[in-house]
C-alpha cells in the first residue's frame, strides 16, 4: 500500500514553466538557465499570439479600406 501512495504523487509533473524559471534562477542560484527558460517561454507566447492573431484576423477589413 505504501508503494501505491508513493507512485500516485504528482512530483514535478504539475510544475509550470514560469515557476520552473523562478525556482531555477533563485532557488538553485542558476540565473543564466532561469533566464533562458523565461526567454523560451516568452518566445513561445509570442509565437502562439502571432498565430492566433493571424488565424482570427478580419478578412474583409482590407477590401473596405481600399474602396474608400
Amino acid at each position: 500500500m505504501g508503494r501505491t501512495l508513493r507512485l500516485s504523487r504528482p512530483g514535478n509533473t504539475t510544475l509550470t514553466s514560469a515557476f520552473l524559471s523562478y525556482s531555477t534562477a533563485f532557488g538553485d542560484a542558476d540565473f543564466g538557465q532561469g533566464a533562458a527558460i523565461a526567454f523560451l517561454l516568452l518566445a513561445l507566447i509570442l509565437t502562439m499570439t502571432a498565430l492566433q492573431r493571424f488565424a482570427l484576423r478580419e478578412r474583409g477589413a482590407r477590401r473596405l479600406r481600399r474602396n474608400r
